[in-house]
């Protein structure tokens, strides 16, 4: 069942220093920004206005579901900030307030390492909460006790099973930054805190599968700006700015403070223009010792300036090197492609043999404006012929992602038991809108894991280089094949086409990729005919 949260219509907020990026509120939706508030006046910690701007945005509501209408939250401030108690905040409302709302909740929490999630839960989350006795109530680890009441919590430091439990049953879990991260566990609330430090996107990767069933789950990403290794927040930074300067946000909220790039980091007047807590006298004066401290330290500038803009300005002094335009990294070329298409005037034989099953793939670039449908099906000759089929009548792709909501349940009923699969990577910018309509596709709905989804890049590029693979032509395949890019995960072995750094829209090939893989298993899957023998 669908839950419905109710909002307050507008947050009272004073005004912020100005954020070099974020995500507006939108005055025609409601927010649960003001329990995010009276949490943090509980804690004896009181929203800052740049916090109060994060949770109205963050937590508004979709008049449309009465879900959150944002799936995922990324933050970067500059140190001394307040994310800390922010993150706390947030995290305890959605596991005091929100299982009135939602039934029972589960967060959790991760930061650089293990040893550092450990320390936070220990040391510092359980500092504020005891410091706000009041409010909230400690049942001692000696007592054999259990909460039963929303503000009672109690801590369990079992090692690999640290958690602080709220009222009955709402967990707030920590994990060490691995593949394993929320592994076996539903979650409702991921918070992956100082992201500089992971490489890759295997944290997330380990959380979000958790959290597909919830009703309004929501990944927060977290961090202070990160140096030439942090790739997987330097993605995440330049698809949420781009999403800011595009206005197409989607369902990912985005902030950003710190000094501007091409200013001067050592004036004080713009700290106080675009550090959100410098008017507190013990963070400049902290500041002001630490630049102290980088300036005496001219020969080892990693450890001494671009550690202090890293940290205190949120600058990023090297930046990630995500892809390098040579040839070496271009998977898929033109030329390659070019040579799986067929002439218009053997387009009547180019096609999925007849009584052959078929799969769909679906997916969008990063800012949907747009969305790609490509279905996917063995010719006569055993070669695959890939086809978009996202376009309207006039042969122009379709705009936006919604139509989606309205085309694949028809297809569906339509094509019947030819349609076998429509494939989908759970973190494509479609697959919120396919999983709105995902009851009345039935059984067909198949996500690919990250894992799956790099083998299938790798195999799709050997298949058209071995000229496996069939099209038409069709203009946005070879748009999308032009300005395609790659980032590896894992250890490496394996690569995926990349939306963000990609230089045209991706998802033809997304979507092709996604079929061609799916295509032998659903086939296999597929009832054998009987034979009988008449004597």
């Amino acid at each position: 069942m669908t839950a419905t949260l109710i909002g307050h219509p507008q947050s009272s907020a004073a005004e912020a220093c100005s954020p070099l990026y974020a995500t507006p509120r939108n005055p025609n939706r409601k927010t649960l920004g003001h329990l995010v508030a009276e949490v943090a006046e509980r804690l004896g910690k009181p929203l800052y206005p740049w916090q109060r701007q994060v949770a109205d945005v963050a937590l508004e509501l979709d008049p449309t579901t009465g879900q959150l209408a944002y799936n995922e939250v990324v933050l970067t401030v500059p140190r001394q900030a307040g994310k800390t108690t922010f993150v706390l905040a947030m995290m305890i409302t959605r596991l005091t307030v929100f299982p009135e709302l939602l039934g029972l909740q589960s967060v959790i929490y991760t930061a650089q390492s293990g040893v550092k999630a450990k320390e936070k839960l220990q040391r510092d989350f359980t500092k504020v909460l005891r410091s706000a006795r009041s409010s909230f109530t400690e049942i001692p680890t000696t007592s054999r006790k259990t909460p039963q009441r929303a503000h009672e919590w109690k801590i369990s430091m079992v090692n690999g099973s640290e958690h602080i439990l709220f009222g009955i049953g709402n967990y707030l879990a920590i994990s060490a930054p691995t593949e394993d991260a929320g592994h076996s566990a539903t979650l409702d609330m991921g918070a992956i805190d100082e992201a500089f430090a992971h490489k890759t996107d295997i944290v997330e990767q380990g959380i979000e599968p958790t959290m597909q069933t919830r009703d309004s789950p929501q990944m927060y990403v977290f961090s202070t700006a990160g140096t030439e290794d942090s790739f997987y927040l330097w993605r995440k930074v330049l698809a949420g700015r781009a999403r800011c300067e595009s206005g197409e946000h989607g369902l990912s909220a985005y902030f950003e403070w710190g000094i501007p790039e091409n200013e001067d980091h050592t004036d004080e007047r713009l700290w106080h223009r675009h550090h959100p807590n410098v008017s507190n006298p013990n963070v400049l004066r902290y500041m002001r010792g630490k630049l102290q401290k980088a300036m005496a330290n001219p020969d080892d500038p990693k450890q001494g300036m671009d550690a202090f803009r890293r940290g205190y300005c949120n600058q990023w002094p090297n930046k990630p090197v995500l892809e390098v335009d040579d040839k070496s990294t271009i998977k898929l070329t033109l030329e390659a492609w070019g040579q799986c298409g067929e002439r218009p005037d053997t387009w009547d034989q180019a096609k999925v043999a007849e009584g052959q099953p078929v799969v769909l793939a679906v997916s969008a670039p990063t800012d949907r404006s747009t969305a790609s449908l490509v279905m996917a099906g063995y010719r006569a000759d055993g070669l695959v012929h890939v086809e978009e089929m996202g376009f309207d009548g006039n042969g122009d792709p379709f705009t936006g992602v919604s139509w989606l909501k309205e085309a694949l349940p028809r297809i569906v009923k339509a094509w019947g038991n030819d349609l076998v699969t429509i494939a989908i990577d759970p973190k494509d910018p479609a697959a919120s809108v396919v999983a709105e309509v995902e009851a009345a596709l039935g059984q067909k709905l198949q996500r690919v894991t990250l894992e799956r989804f790099g083998a299938a890049c790798v195999d799709f590029v050997d298949m058209v280089h071995e000229c496996r693979i069939r099209h038409r032509g069709e203009f946005v395949f070879s748009d999308a094949v032009a300005g395609l890019r790659t980032r590896r995960i894992g250890d490496g072995s394996l690569w995926l086409w990349d939306r963000q750094t990609s230089k045209t829209n991706p998802a033809p090939i997304v979507a092709a990729t996604l079929a061609v893989y799916a295509l032998p298993a659903a086939v296999a899957a597929q009832p054998k005919p009987v034979v009988s023998f008449a004597y």
